[in-house]
């Protein structure tokens, strides 16, 4: 009898397995605009003025708070020591 159930439970873990989705990250929409990012805040625009530019100019509405976050996790360079 617990022989029977545990290859019931064993077949159900199988098909969940196989159903269930891998995690992916989501890629960011900034990364399009990775380059003009990176060129504004080298011409000293905070991430505010980055957020109103991207608003303004690309119709991308995002906080200054997530530009920041993109900007030291994938444009700052991780070697180099400020």
């Amino acid at each position: 009898m617990t022989d029977i159930k545990e290859c019931e439970y064993s077949q159900q873990v199988k098909v969940i397995k196989r159903k269930r989705k891998s995690y992916r990250p989501k890629r960011s929409r900034l990364y399009k605009y990775k380059a003009d990012i990176i060129h504004l805040r080298n011409a000293g625009a905070s991430y505010e003025d980055i957020s109103l530019w991207l608003r303004k100019n690309k119709r991308i509405k995002i906080t200054s708070r997530n530009i920041n976050y993109f900007y030291n996790n994938h444009c700052v360079n991780k070697n180099e020591k400020p």
